[in-house]
């Protein structure tokens, strides 16, 4: 992956190996592979601004179904234990892509597994319709974490769908801009 630094604009290169290299650095408890999120709206030129296509999803989920297996040689072989390294179930708003991911990575018998690709702008149906297909069928014995989400509604559907861990930006933006979240009677 080529990358211009937010930084200084130093052009960057990173791979499933120094992701994982880095992240061992960093001494994560947690360590997640590299992947490729399943934008919502193509990036794609022929394709811009539109949906992303099935095809283009299944590009970009088979990519990152790769990257986890480099992702997985890499940690093992540098870090010696590989009891935190996750992978990411990706696949965009296709069910069948989503289990196609899944069944990869349970393949791989990696000791986590996250949903990625949720909220990233898909109506919020589309974002439960996949949740609820995939979270059932996370592997019972593993950590289930979903990334990238947030509201309380949204923590509840979660948890009702299997879900142990969450992170979002969103505690951190509302402190930061004195806003909060409505109460959730539960």
């Amino acid at each position: 992956m080529r990358f211009a630094s937010p930084v200084n604009g130093d052009k960057l290169f990173l791979t499933p190996e120094i992701s994982m290299q880095i992240q061992t650095t960093l001494n994560s408890d947690i360590v997640m592979q590299f992947d490729e999120c399943t934008p919502y709206v193509s990036v794609e030129p022929k394709t811009k601004g539109q949906i992303t296509t099935e095809r283009e999803a299944k590009l970009s989920m088979e990519l990152s179904l790769r990257w986890a297996k480099r992702c997985q040689d890499e940690f093992c072989q540098s870090c010696r234990t590989p009891m935190r390294c996750f992978g990411i179930v990706q696949g965009g708003m296709h069910e069948a892509l989503r289990d196609a991911s899944l069944a990869g990575l349970n393949e791989l018998d990696l000791p986590g597994i996250a949903v990625g690709g949720l909220s990233v702008g898909e109506p919020k149906e589309d974002m439960m319709r996949v949740l609820q297909h995939i979270g059932p069928k996370l592997p019972a014995d593993k950590p289930h974490y979903l990334m990238g989400v947030g509201t309380p509604e949204d923590l509840l559907a979660g948890v009702q769908n299997g879900i142990d861990m969450f992170d979002c930006v969103m505690p951190t933006r509302n402190a930061r801009t004195a806003t909060c979240s409505p109460v959730l009677a539960i």
